[in-house]
């Protein structure tokens, strides 16, 4: 199922307001991340979604039908829609059984009991149905609360950062849930580190100012951000001159009216022997390879170093390889 947001108004205080007109596309079976800085909005905008929240103006629409909460519910929501907060929402002294079932409403005992079983299957959680939360690891608490989430049948699921302090084993766990969804559901995810939404994303949202700043494939915003603010969302990046690198480095860069170019370290190559003598600031080791911080010119630029040994009191140069060269 599609989700268009179309003038979503909407503050805590009506004289400050976080959106304001706020238009938003997300594809039905998709993966979305959104991502921006602390305070953009993006826990807001998936309680909006939810139904916590009511916006003081605008629609929700999906296939161009408006969204309406269900009139047979005391609880505020979409029937079609499950919101999975950082806290799991778990009772915890009832069992894993009890905790899906209350999630459940307008199903006969028989439909819920196959509710139940379908989820428990998928989820990995059926030896663990009559046990209370309190006595399971919290791997198998996600595990439930994903359980819970699924068993409304949902088909747009939100996650508020599932990924935000977790151990490794749990986030793990929460990955192969997440891949095991894909292309199965509308997944809205807020994240706030660019490796959550790099590696699982169908498209990257990102949110600033109360709108949608660019919105793209993980691979074309990570090599070609609008902004700088979209470019330092996803990780290291260095903001150049575009005359400086076509005249130092022979390239021509295609004109798009900008003056700076927003490259990657993995655009700038480190050697011995071609490109600008540089002066290496630092060097921070990563595992299989260094991310080096040099100076060249008066600039500062990050590049990535392959390997597992790096000498920085060696003589370098670095050459750009994000352009052909020029003839």
């Amino acid at each position: 199922m599609e989700v268009v947001l179309r003038g979503i108004t909407f503050g805590y205080q009506p004289e400050r307001l976080l959106f304001d007109g706020l238009n938003a596309e997300f594809e039905s079976n998709k993966t979305h991340v959104l991502l921006g800085k602390s305070g953009s909005g993006k826990s807001t905008l998936l309680k909006i979604l939810s139904g916590d929240l009511n916006p003081q103006a605008g629609t929700i629409s999906s296939d161009g039908q408006p969204w309406h909460q269900s009139e047979d519910s005391v609880l505020p929501g979409y029937r079609h829609v499950a919101f999975l907060n950082q806290e799991f929402d778990l009772l915890p002294f009832c069992t894993t059984k009890e905790n899906i079932r209350r999630r459940l409403s307008g199903y006969s005992p028989e439909e819920e009991e196959e509710i139940i079983r379908d989820v428990s299957i998928k989820l990995d959680i059926k030896n663990i149905l009559n046990r209370r939360a309190t006595d399971i690891s919290g791997g198998q608490k996600q595990r439930v609360a994903f359980a819970a989430a699924l068993a409304r049948r949902p088909k747009i699921l939100l996650l508020d950062e599932p990924l935000s302090n977790q151990d490794f084993e749990n986030a793990e766990n929460i990955k192969d849930i997440l891949q095991y969804l894909r292309g199965r559901k509308t997944l809205i995810i807020t994240a706030h580190e660019e490796s959550e939404a790099l590696g699982r994303a169908d498209a990257i949202h990102i949110l600033d100012n109360g709108c949608i700043l660019q919105k793209d494939t993980p691979e074309r915003l990570f090599e070609h951000p609008k902004n700088e603010l979209c470019a330092s969302l996803l990780g290291y990046y260095n903001k150049l001159p575009k005359d400086w690198i076509e005249i130092n480095f022979k390239v021509q860069i295609p004109e798009n009216g900008d003056e700076y170019l927003f490259t990657r370290p993995h655009h700038w190559v480190l050697n011995k022997t071609f490109g600008l003598p540089c002066h290496i600031m630092r060097s921070e080791y990563q595992g299989m390879y260094h991310m080096v911080l040099v100076e060249v010119d008066s600039f500062y630029l990050y590049v990535f170093y392959p390997g597992t040994r790096f000498e920085p009191q060696d003589r370098w140069k670095v050459a750009y390889q994000g352009f052909k060269r020029s003839l």
